[in-house]
Order: C-alpha cells, then sequence, then structure tokens
C-alpha cells in the first residue's frame, strides 16, 4: 500500500512547488502598495506589448544580474532569504524616486584592477556591488574608456576592460529606466544634492489647465478676436514641457495606448514624446494624468489611492478597447510567475535522478515517483509553449529558441509514451534528460535565460520539495531494508 501511496506524495509536493507562485498574482509591497496590480499594466516595450514586471523584471537583470535586489547585510547574488526588494517596485522607486534607487546596491564589480582604476572601495557587507551614487563620480572616467575599449578586439581586451564596458552598459540602462517618466537626472541636477522635490501629478493638472486656456484662446483668434495669450501661462508651460524633450529621447517605456484602439502591437508612445507633442496639438491622452497620478502616489507613501487608481486605470483601458493588450500583459504575467520552462528542467532533473535510482536499485516507489515528475514536467512544458503561442500569436516554428523547445517536448513526450507502452524506464530517462539539455541550451542563448533557470533551481520553494521528496522515498526504503536484514547478522558469541 505505501509503495503506492509514496510516488502520489511525491507527486503532490511537486505540485506544491509549481502552485507555490501563485500567491505573487496578488502581490503587495511591505506598505500595502497593489505592485502585482501595477506590474500587469500594459506598456509598449521592445517592440510589442508587454506588462509592466517584464520591463521591471528585464531592466533589473540588465542592471543588476537578479530578479529582486536584496536588502540585508552580505547578501550576494544568490542569497537565500531576507528581505528583497521586488523588480516592479525597484522600478517604481527608479522612476519617482531616484534619490532612493541611487542609494540601491545594483551595480556589480569584482574586478579588483578595475575596483583601482576607479578608486572604489567596496563595503564589507556590500557583496561586491555598488550604488550609483557611489559610481556616478566616476561617470566621465567611465564613458571615456568604455569608448577607447571599443576600438580593441574583445579578444585582445583585458578582463577588467570587459567588465569597464559591461559597467557602461549597465549604467547606461539604468538612465534609460531613470528617463523613462520623468526626466529625473536633470531634475536631480537642478536640485544640486538636495533632496528631489517634483510632483508630476501637481504640475501637469496647471499644464492641463494652461493648455485648455491656449486652446479657447487660439479658438477664438481664429474667429477675429483680438485676445493674446498669457506670457505667464506660456512661460510656464514651456518649462514645464522642457525636460520631456529628454524623456522623449531617453524613454525606454511607452506606456500611453495608441490613439486607435484595438489589438494593436504598435502606436504605443512614451510619456515624454506625448507631453511635447501636446504643446502643439493642445491634446493630452488621458493615460498621461492617469499614469502621473498612479506614481505620485507612489512617490507620496499613499499605497491606498495608489491601488484604487490602478484599479480605475485598469477598468479605463479595457472600457476603451484595450482589452486585448490587457490579455495579453495579463498571459504575460502569469508567464513569469510560473516560468513554465524553468520548473520543467527543474522537475525533469528529479525525474531523471529517480528513473535512474530506480533502474539501479530496481526499486518501483522511486519509478513510479520518476514517471509522475515526468509527467508534471511535461505538463508545464505544454503550459510553456501554449503561453508562447498565445504571446506571439504563432507556432513555435518561427525562431531556433522556440523550435528548440518544442522539439524538446516532442522528444520528452514521445519517450514518455513510449515508456508507458514498454515499461522501459530507460527510454524515458534518456527522453528527460534530453530534453532537459535542450531547454538549458535555449536558455543559455536567450537574454539572461542562465539567470532565470539558476533563480528557479536554486529557489528555496524548489530545495524544500526536494528534500520532502527524498525524505517521503529515501526514509520507507530504508525502513524496508533495515526489516530485511536477517536476524543472523548479529554477532554469535563463542
Amino acid at each position: 500500500m505505501m509503495k503506492r501511496v509514496i510516488p502520489w506524495a511525491v507527486f503532490a509536493v511537486f505540485v506544491a512547488f509549481v502552485a507555490a507562485s501563485a500567491p505573487a498574482w496578488r502581490a503587495t509591497s511591505h506598505e500595502g502598495f497593489d505592485l502585482a496590480g501595477f506590474g500587469r499594466l500594459p506598456v509598449g516595450f521592445g517592440g510589442r506589448v508587454r506588462p509592466m514586471d517584464s520591463v521591471a523584471r528585464m531592466g533589473l537583470l540588465q542592471v543588476r544580474g537578479t530578479l529582486d535586489v536584496p536588502l540585508g547585510r552580505g547578501e550576494g547574488r544568490w542569497p537565500i532569504g531576507g528581505n528583497r526588494l521586488s523588480a516592479t517596485e525597484w522600478l517604481l522607486e527608479v522612476l519617482v524616486k531616484p534619490d532612493v534607487a541611487d542609494t540601491r546596491r545594483v551595480f556589480p564589480i569584482a574586478d579588483a584592477t578595475l575596483l583601482s582604476k576607479l578608486q572604489l572601495k567596496p563595503a564589507p557587507d556590500a557583496a561586491g556591488y555598488f550604488t550609483f551614487k557611489e559610481i556616478a563620480p566616476r561617470n566621465g572616467q567611465i564613458s571615456s574608456e568604455a569608448n577607447r575599449i571599443s576600438k580593441i578586439l574583445p579578444a585582445k581586451q583585458a578582463p577588467w576592460e570587459r567588465e569597464m564596458a559591461a559597467l557602461r552598459f549597465r549604467l547606461a540602462s539604468y538612465e534609460r529606466l531613470k528617463n523613462s517618466l520623468q526626466a529625473n537626472s536633470l531634475l536631480q541636477g537642478d536640485a544640486k544634492g538636495a533632496p528631489l522635490q517634483y510632483d508630476m501629478t501637481q504640475l501637469l493638472t496647471t499644464y492641463r489647465a494652461n493648455l485648455a486656456e491656449t486652446a479657447r484662446v487660439a479658438a477664438r483668434r481664429k474667429r477675429g478676436g483680438t485676445e493674446a495669450l498669457d506670457p505667464a501661462k506660456v512661460a510656464d508651460m514651456m518649462a514645464f514641457v522642457r525636460p520631456f524633450a529628454a524623456v522623449s529621447r531617453l524613454s525606454v517605456i511607452a506606456p500611453i495606448p495608441p490613439p486607435r484602439p484595438g489589438d494593436s502591437r504598435d502606436g504605443w508612445m512614451n510619456i515624454g514624446a506625448v507631453i511635447v507633442d501636446s504643446s502643439r496639438t493642445a491634446r493630452l491622452p488621458a493615460p498621461v494624468t492617469q499614469l502621473a497620478a498612479i506614481t505620485s502616489a507612489f512617490a507620496s507613501g499613499n499605497p491606498a489611492t495608489f491601488n484604487r487608481l490602478v484599479d480605475v486605470y485598469q477598468r479605463w483601458l479595457a472600457s476603451n478597447a484595450m482589452g486585448p493588450a490587457l490579455r495579453r500583459a495579463r498571459y504575460e504575467f502569469f508567464y513569469n510567475l510560473l516560468q513554465p520552462y524553468a520548473k520543467a528542467v527543474a522537475l525533469y532533473l528529479v525525474a531523471v535522478i529517480f528513473l535512474c535510482a530506480a533502474w539501479r536499485g530496481r526499486s518501483a516507489t522511486l519509478y513510479r515517483s520518476g514517471v509522475l515528475a515526468a509527467a508534471l514536467a511535461i505538463a508545464l512544458h505544454s503550459t510553456g509553449l501554449l503561453l508562447d503561442m498565445m504571446l506571439t500569436g504563432r507556432l513555435p516554428v518561427f525562431s531556433g529558441l522556440a523550435l528548440m523547445a518544442l522539439c524538446s517536448w516532442a522528444i520528452a513526450v514521445g519517450t514518455f509514451a513510449f515508456e508507458q507502452s514498454s515499461g522501459r524506464s530507460r527510454v524515458l530517462a534518456v527522453g528527460a534528460a534530453v530534453a532537459m539539455l535542450m531547454l538549458v541550451t535555449a536558455h543559455a542563448f536567450s537574454p539572461a535565460g542562465l539567470t532565470l533557470l539558476v533563480a528557479e533551481v536554486a529557489s528555496v520553494p524548489f530545495a524544500i520539495a526536494v528534500a520532502l521528496a527524498l525524505a517521503l522515498v529515501v526514509l520507507p526504503l530504508a525502513r524496508e531494508r533495515a526489516v530485511r536484514a536477517p536476524a543472523e547478522a548479529a554477532p554469535v558469541p563463542a
């Protein structure tokens, strides 16, 4: 009886591991901000519609190489436990709380020669990470060195030179994110070291009123009126718009939906370009005001207002024919939480270990556990392919990485079906191993793919699941062998 129950118990443990990411669908910060709701908002990024969560993840991976920011002491790239800042909350800080974001340790520098050239001294509890505030005074030196290094062939670059070029790229990525909603670099420069005081919502309210007044005056002048524009209001408008010219050039996020709503992947605009254009057209789309209010509520530390405005904006998008974009953003947000391919790799590994151990020890319990682990891995693999098709709108055969994921799935399914008909665990073990290696290879060729994979395999939930599964399998087997030990094994007295 126990031999039949144990495999299903092991299966339940790994199902719980897969489901462990479900609570993140409603994730909030310690202060109560609805980070998950904000993370599901659709934006234009990288040529297609994505959730804000994907922007945050990709941005933090480019800058820090991790999916969150440890807040404790001495925590490096793969810390276990401790307080952590999620990618979405980090992005919100970068967008509207730049003074705080500049103090986060997100820039890794490990090469001793590079540290010496930049005259940086790593703090004993920093684990090799530095803040933007520490690095910013050396921006000129970093840029000039990076320009020189770019003229050297990669094979001839010294290790410190390669790390210098990587650091310049990280800094550029950070600066572009930092100036994607408001001109934070320019505003901080004007503040000259004082805390940044910038209420975008209040300034935008004044700008909208001046814009409306300008439009009314222009309409009267067309009808023959002689009323002139108020020079003070025109100056205020230009002072508000001028910094957004930098945002229009630097921003990597396009949060403003296209003027022609529908299932369109094109036409999303960055907020800087929209505000600059409004100074000529006297028209400002509603999402500009709504997004400014959302981020201002975060900057002012008002979670109740933030959560309410996020919900209002989602409903506005749905009622203005942006439902397809909302659904696509939700699908990708779910994909980010589930990470089906990375979890499939972890479970393929478990299946291979169980099946090989079953073949060596001729254990039916291990064999059934391995089969069920392989079945769960295939289910996750299938979910990944399905989500890929839903997000891209086409079969996964038009790129090498997608084709590799499809072929590895076909191998896993084929060997599983063959094993069910023939009962040969070796074939399933080989198929699971090949599928796992192909998925690992696909991750290796995708941007930050191995980081995502290692983050999943080295996660606390997976470690707990493996420990519980081993306890469920190994302890009963050890007890069974102990019972079978012959009583005659005890030494006989002379």
